[in-house]
């Protein structure tokens, strides 16, 4: 099987580079002000923290990734799965914050958006927002 070279996914880079910056900004937004934490069970049935900034940054960056590639599936924390994306070649794999335990106690360690595209099985592209401490 052929490797793909990143000149091919040239599209893909830059929605995912675009879509990292503007979900950090939203994390970023909501650091600084006032949200509710709420529960939420996940994949494995046990309890964690949600907030209105992961909710958010996951329907912004879903929602573009599905009009600027509706022949993609999307696996994304905060929305409900469905096996409808094991059909399709391409799989987005959507993780809008890494470390909401930290951003929930302002410490300043989270990562903000990570996006991977998946071909076949096979991850393709991985893009995510540099990870910076914030004060």
């Amino acid at each position: 099987m052929p490797v793909a070279e990143a000149s091919d996914y040239q599209h893909e880079i830059h929605a995912a580079t675009e879509l990292a910056r503007q979900a950090g900004a939203v994390l970023l937004r909501h650091y600084y002000s006032p949200f509710l934490v709420e529960q939420k069970v996940n994949a494995l049935d046990e309890l964690e923290e949600v907030t209105a900034a992961d909710r958010e940054a996951n329907e912004l960056i879903v929602g573009r990734l599905q009009r600027e590639f509706p022949d993609d599936g999307i696996l994304a924390e905060e929305s409900v799965d469905s096996e409808h994306r094991l059909d399709r070649n391409r799989v987005w794999l959507i993780d809008p914050m890494d470390g909401t335990k930290n951003f929930i106690n302002r410490d300043g360690d989270f990562e903000r958006a990570r996006r991977s595209l998946s071909t076949r099985a096979r991850r393709t592209l991985s893009r995510r927002a540099p990870r910076r401490r914030v004060d």
